[in-house]
């Protein structure tokens, strides 16, 4: 019925106005919509990630079409770039052991701050 989609649909709207996301040390890798025009090619992400730990990857398409077809492709290329680089540097910086407090798992520190949890056999 109408009135349960209204009310749902103004959760959503106070819960999205509400959220306010927490700064993280990782990088983000943004794939930006090359065919749309934006005031701030950040897009908001500079408050939870400094700009220096924002990779901005420009894709074919607008933020609908980079996930259909041609522009899927560029997409896919970029994505597996960054995933190749990504490794590379992982490989030629190698991880140092930070505590962690479960006992059995401790947290890698990676090169540009990545972490992981690693959990020991």
């Amino acid at each position: 019925d109408i009135r349960q989609f209204l009310a749902r649909r103004r959760t959503y709207m106070q819960a999205n106005a509400d959220y306010r996301a927490q700064p993280i040390p990782l990088p983000i890798h943004l794939f930006t919509a090359r065919d749309e025009a934006v005031d701030d090619p950040l897009r908001g992400w500079e408050a939870v990630a400094p700009a220096e730990r924002l990779r901005l990857i420009p894709v074919e398409g607008t933020h609908l079409s980079m996930m259909e077809e041609p522009q899927i492709a560029s997409l896919g290329a970029a994505l597996s770039a960054a995933i190749r680089q990504a490794g590379e540097q992982q490989s030629h910086d190698p991880a140092q052991t930070a505590p962690c407090d479960d006992p059995g798992r401790h947290v890698a520190q990676g090169g540009d701050g990545v972490r992981r949890v690693k959990t020991e056999d």
